[in-house]
C-alpha cells in the first residue's frame, strides 16, 4: 500500500470496458455544451484522447477488504475501516483492496532504475575543482583534433567544417571520456578505436 499523494488535480479512472449498466447511467447524465447528450462510445473516445493508458495488471492479490454497508455515502469512505481478507463476509458485497501480486518485483525495477540514472548523473557531473584528467581533454588544440573529426565526419556524423566545430566535438567526447572513465589516456585510447571505427565504417560505406 502507498501513501495518498496529495494532488490540485483530481483524477479520474475510465474504464476500457463496460456493462451495459453502466454505460446506460454514463448516457444519462453526459451531455456537450449545447445539451446534447453525449453516448458512451463518444465520451469514452474524448477521455481516451487525453487519458494515459494504464497496463491491465495480470495477477493481483487481496491485501483486506472493507464492507460498504458500514457507510451511508460515499463520504464517509475517507473514514473506512478495513478487516483481515480471514473476516471476509459471507454475502459476497465486500470491497476488495488488492495490489499487484508482483508488488515486491515492480518496486525493486523502479528502485533499479533511479540507482542507474544517479549512478548515471555521478558519472557526468563535472567537479568542483579542475583535475589535470580534465585539463588535458578541455586543452585539447585544434590540429590534433582535425585528424577525429574528419574520421566521424566520414562516418555521417554532423560537424560542420570550421576548425573550432571540429575542437568542440573532440573536446565533448574526450570530457566525457574522462568523467567516465576517469582518466584522460583511457579517454585518448576509446576515441582513437571510435575514430578508427569510423574510418572502417565509412570506407565500408564508399565500396
Amino acid at each position: 500500500m502507498t501513501n495518498e499523494m496529495k494532488t490540485e488535480t483530481p483524477m479520474y479512472l475510465v474504464p476500457g470496458k463496460v456493462t451495459p449498466e453502466v454505460e446506460h447511467r454514463a448516457a444519462n447524465v453526459v451531455f456537450d455544451m449545447y445539451g446534447r447528450e453525449i453516448l458512451w462510445p463518444v465520451f469514452h473516445a474524448y477521455m481516451t484522447a487525453i487519458a494515459s493508458p494504464i497496463q491491465p495488471c495480470a495477477d493481483v492479490e487481496t491485501v483486506c477488504v472493507s464492507s460498504p454497508t458500514l457507510y451511508d455515502n460515499l463520504e464517509d469512505f475517507d473514514l473506512a475501516q478495513v478487516f483481515p481478507v480471514s473476516l471476509r463476509s459471507a454475502n459476497g458485497t465486500d470491497i476488495e483492496l488488492v495490489r499487484r501480486a508482483d508488488m515486491e518485483a515492480q518496486v525493486a525495477k523502479v528502485t533499479a532504475e533511479k540507482d542507474a540514472q544517479i549512478r548515471h548523473l555521478e558519472t557526468f557531473t563535472l567537479p568542483n575543482h579542475m583535475t589535470p584528467d580534465i585539463e588535458r581533454a578541455l586543452g585539447t588544440i585544434c590540429f590534433r583534433a582535425a585528424p577525429y573529426a574528419h574520421a566521424f565526419r566520414k562516418a555521417g556524423a554532423a560537424i560542420p567544417t570550421k576548425a573550432e566545430a571540429e575542437q568542440a566535438f573532440v573536446i565533448f567526447k574526450l570530457l566525457k571520456g574522462v568523467l567516465q572513465h576517469g582518466t584522460f589516456e583511457k579517454a585518448a585510447d576509446i576515441l582513437w578505436a571510435e575514430a578508427h571505427a569510423a574510418i572502417k565504417k565509412a570506407g565500408k560505406d564508399e565500396a
